[in-house]
């Protein structure tokens, strides 16, 4: 049976003013006939206020670089390995004082106890990950400056020293190295990329 314009006139105009408004806000929905007679209805009631009708929000798409991915994700597994080998190892051989190895080792159980924590927020893509990865690379920093004082003070006595301690030189020399460029690496990655921002919320 097919209704005509005037058959929903009389619908409406039976209608309270809410059961009108619901009609109208779900106008998308009604066939042509319905949706004059209701515009007419609606001409003749103007204290009813339409309502827009409600669209079921659209999913925006993500942007492709968000997520634990490329550089990022090499730096959470980096952290997770480096809970399991040791962050600072000293080669066999190489004669530290008693000094620089307690030092070696607080720091050594310091950056695998802040390694497991970034590997973990940055998988969980934490608000708390930039904060670790910046306590890593001050942790690292403090390596750098101790290692770099501690080689050009054995170098700087190194005529009164053993071999074996001027080895240690060298070793404190090469990792400095290292770590200089795997804080200027990391800290220029965290503070530049794009997928840290998308994925964490800002750069360091």
């Amino acid at each position: 049976m097919r209704f005509n314009e005037a058959d929903f006139a009389k619908e409406y105009a039976q209608m309270s003013d809410d059961g009108l408004e619901r009609v109208a806000a779900d106008e998308a929905s009604l066939v042509p006939e319905a949706v004059l007679a209701l515009h007419a209805e609606l001409v003749r009631r103007p204290e009813i206020v339409r309502k827009e009708p409600i669209r079921p929000a659209t999913p925006q798409p993500r942007h492709p670089l968000f997520g634990v991915g490329g550089w990022l994700l090499l730096y959470c597994i980096g952290c997770f390995v480096g809970v399991v080998v040791d962050p600072l190892p000293t080669p066999a051989g190489i004669r530290i004082s008693a000094i620089g190895s307690a030092f070696i080792f607080l720091i050594s159980f310091v950056l695998r106890s802040l390694n497991l924590v970034a590997g973990i927020c940055i998988a969980r893509k934490a608000k708390l990950t930039l904060r670790v990865v910046a306590a890593q690379l001050s942790v690292r920093a403090a390596c750098l400056i101790f290692f770099v004082f501690g080689a050009f003070g054995l170098l700087v006595r190194s005529s009164s020293l053993p071999n074996e301690t001027l080895d240690a030189a060298g070793w404190m020399l090469a990792e400095s190295i290292a770590l200089a460029a795997w804080l200027f690496t990391w800290f220029r990655y965290f503070k530049t990329s794009v997928r840290v921002r998308i994925t964490l919320g800002r750069n360091l």
